[in-house]
C-alpha cells in the first residue's frame, strides 16, 4: 500500500475522500477529521488509514467557549526567518539598510512667504538589488488642488488639509552624477507626492552610490497638516518648517520601494543619514533647527553668546532673549539684511527648523546618558 504523507492527506480532506493505491487497484474511502488533529477513515474492506498533521487540544472546545490556545496556535503559519530578518523580525546576519545623506541650502522670502532651496543627496544602495530608478517624496504636493490628500479633505477644511491654499513643490532642475561619470539630467516623473527618477545607468547592488541634485521652491502654507506652516502674532510672524526638501523613499527587503502617497494624517518612513543644512532668513529672526548650530559667531550677538555659555553650566533657566528684548539690537548681531544659520545633525531620518523675530529664547543644562544637551 502506498503511504500518504501528512500534507497529501491534509490536502485530500478538502474533497472529503482519500484514494489509496496498491498496485493497479484503487480504493476510495470517506474520511473525517477527529478532534485530536488526526485524519481517520471509516473502515472499508479491512483497511484503516490514520495520519497526524498538527497538534491541537485533546478536546474540542464547547460551544461558546473561547480557547486562546486554539486561536493563537504557535504551529499556525510559523515564520522561519531568513538571512535578512530572524523569525522574530529582528535584523538577521545579512540585514542591510540603504543610506541617504543630505546637504541643503534654503532661503526664506518673507515678502512672498516662499522657500527656495537646493538639495544634494548622496544615496548609497546597500541592497542586494540593482536599482534602475529612484523614488523620492515631495510632501509639499499635498497642498495642491490635484493631490489625493486634497480630495479627502472636507470641503469646509480639516486638520490635515488646506483647501483654500494652492501650494506644492516647484521643481526647477534635477541632475544625477555617479563616480567617474559626468552629471546628467535624467528623465523624471512626478505623481502626486512622489517623484520617480529614471536612471540611464542602473545603481549597482551592495554599496554603489549616486549624487542627486534638485533645485526647488514652494509657498509656505498657513496650516501644514499640524506639522508646518506660518502663524501671525502681535510681535511678528512665526514660520515652522518641516517637509521642506525632497527626501528619499525607503527601499527595503519587505516592500521594495515604499511609495505610499502622503495624505496628511501619517508619519514618515525614511532612510538614515547625515543632514547638513543652511537657512538664510532676515537678520532680526532667530532660527531653531535640528542638530548643532555650527556658526554661532556669525548669527548671534556677543550678549546672546555670553548667556548661552552661562546656560550650558546652569540647571536653572537662563533667558537668551527675554520678552522685553524682542527686536532689540542687544540680542541681535544685526537687525537689517539677511543672515545664514548653519546646522548639522548626524545619523538621523529628518531635520526641521523654525524662525521668527517674535521668539523668546531660554535655555539650561540637561544631562542625558552618553550626551550633554542644552
Amino acid at each position: 500500500m502506498k503511504i500518504l504523507s501528512a500534507i497529501t492527506i491534509a490536502s485530500l480532506i478538502v474533497s472529503g475522500h482519500i484514494t489509496m493505491a496498491q498496485g493497479n487497484r484503487k480504493d476510495t474511502q470517506r474520511v473525517r477529521v477527529v478532534t485530536d488533529g488526526n485524519v481517520d477513515t471509516s473502515k472499508g474492506k479491512g483497511r484503516t488509514v490514520t495520519a497526524t498533521f498538527g497538534s491541537r487540544s485533546d478536546k474540542a472546545p464547547s460551544a461558546g467557549v473561547y480557547d486562546p490556545h486554539q486561536a493563537f496556535d504557535p504551529t499556525f503559519l510559523v515564520e522561519p526567518g531568513g538571512p535578512y530578518r530572524s523569525g522574530s523580525g529582528a535584523p538577521g546576519p545579512s540585514y542591510w539598510q540603504n543610506r541617504a545623506d543630505y546637504k541643503i541650502t534654503a532661503t526664506l522670502d518673507t515678502a512672498n512667504k516662499e522657500i527656495t532651496g537646493n538639495v544634494e543627496i548622496t544615496y548609497t544602495n546597500n541592497s542586494p538589488d540593482q536599482l534602475n530608478y529612484l523614488w523620492l517624496q515631495l510632501d509639499q504636493n499635498l497642498f495642491t488642488s490635484t493631490s489625493r490628500g486634497h480630495f479627502k479633505t472636507p470641503i469646509g477644511g480639516g486638520r490635515f488639509g488646506n483647501v483654500e491654499f494652492e501650494g506644492g513643490d516647484s521643481i526647477k532642475s534635477v541632475s544625477v552624477m555617479k563616480a567617474a561619470e559626468p552629471a546628467s539630467s535624467p528623465e523624471y516623473v512626478i505623481t502626486d507626492t512622489r517623484m520617480q527618477i529614471r536612471l540611464k545607468t542602473p545603481l549597482k547592488a551592495k554599496g554603489d552610490k549616486i549624487t542627486i541634485k534638485i533645485a526647488y521652491s514652494f509657498k509656505v502654507p498657513p496650516d501644514g497638516s499640524d506639522r508646518m506652516g506660518r502663524t501671525e502674532t502681535k510681535n511678528g510672524r512665526i514660520y515652522e518648517i518641516a517637509q521642506w526638501y525632497p527626501r528619499m523613499c525607503v527601499y527595503d527587503e519587505v516592500e521594495g520601494w515604499n511609495t505610499e502617497p502622503y495624505l496628511g494624517a501619517a508619519e514618515f518612513y525614511l532612510e538614515y543619514g547625515d543632514i547638513d543644512f543652511t537657512v538664510t532668513v532676515p537678520s532680526n529672526m532667530i532660527v531653531a533647527g535640528s542638530g548643532e548650530l555650527l556658526n554661532p559667531l556669525e548669527v548671534l550677538s556677543p550678549t546672546e553668546i555670553e548667556r548661552l555659555n552661562k546656560a550650558k553650566a546652569s540647571d536653572s533657566r537662563v533667558f537668551i532673549v527675554g520678552a522685553d528684548e524682542i527686536d532689540k539690537a542687544s540680542t541681535h548681531l544685526k537687525l537689517n539684511g539677511m543672515a545664514t544659520w548653519h546646522y548639522k545633525i548626524t545619523n538621523t531620518r529628518d531635520a526641521s527648523w523654525a524662525c521668527s523675530n517674535a521668539f523668546i529664547w531660554d535655555a539650561c543644562y540637561v544631562f542625558l546618558p552618553y550626551r550633554i544637551c542644552f
